[in-house]
């Protein structure tokens, strides 16, 4: 008869689907999984949860965390952060913080990417005040500050006009000890042009290409 696949093979397979943009047949994988007996882990979960998330529906990252739960396993700080991405996404940052409640609750500690998920949704709707509370939230829980963290409260000021702000958070990103990096200046450049401040991003990208930085088309002055 041959090796019979486990739950381990089917949620592999379900994986390179779900990673190569077919969540449909990553799902279908898993319904064939059901057929021989064998029943999803947290893993097949949130394979099934970051593959939706990526595909941009939040309403099928809700119901397969609603899946998760009914099936008795408890959400990890994976599937957390995941259905956090789907809400941030969306721009929807009452459910990302209900999320982060949630899983506080269930005695599990947010990571540096479960907060810049929190920036994320802050960040589409430019609500840099509250981006600060939890970025100050994140550095004072002691997570890990991430080129991502200060890119995203760059990315939020700029979106904003904060030009001022935008670059605060570019030199406290050097202060703390994270180099910046390309999207750390082509955001900043980009909404210099934007709000008519073209000498200053000039400065700006010479300042980059000083730190043997790349530029990209965004930051192309």
């Amino acid at each position: 008869r041959g090796v019979q696949p486990n739950v381990v093979c089917y949620s592999t397979v379900a994986n390179a689907c779900a990673r190569a943009g077919d969540i449909v047949r990553a799902e279908w994988w898993i319904q064939e999984m059901g057929k021989t007996g064998h029943a999803p882990n947290l893993s097949t979960y949130n394979v099934m949860l970051n593959g939706w998330a990526k595909s941009n529906s939040p309403a099928q990252v809700v119901k397969w965390f609603a899946r998760l739960r009914e099936a008795g396993h408890q959400p990890d700080v994976v599937s957390y952060s995941t259905l956090m991405h789907a809400h941030a996404r969306a721009g929807d940052i009452e459910s990302s913080e209900l999320m982060l409640e949630e899983m506080r609750r269930d005695g599990v500690e947010p990571n540096t990417i479960v907060f810049n998920a929190l920036l994320d949704a802050c960040a589409k709707t430019s609500d840099v005040r509250r981006a600060e509370k939890w970025f100050n939230e994140m550095q004072q829980s002691g997570c890990e500050l991430s080129p991502s963290s200060f890119n995203t409260m760059i990315n939020t000021c700029a979106k904003k006009g904060d030009l001022v702000g935008a670059e605060k958070w570019l030199r406290d990103m050097s202060v703390a000890g994270v180099e910046p990096n390309v999207r750390s200046f082509s955001a900043l450049i980009d909404a210099c042009c934007k709000f008519s401040q073209v000498s200053r991003a000039e400065e700006l990208f010479k300042e980059m290409c000083a730190k043997d930085i790349a530029p990209d088309r965004k930051s192309v002055v």
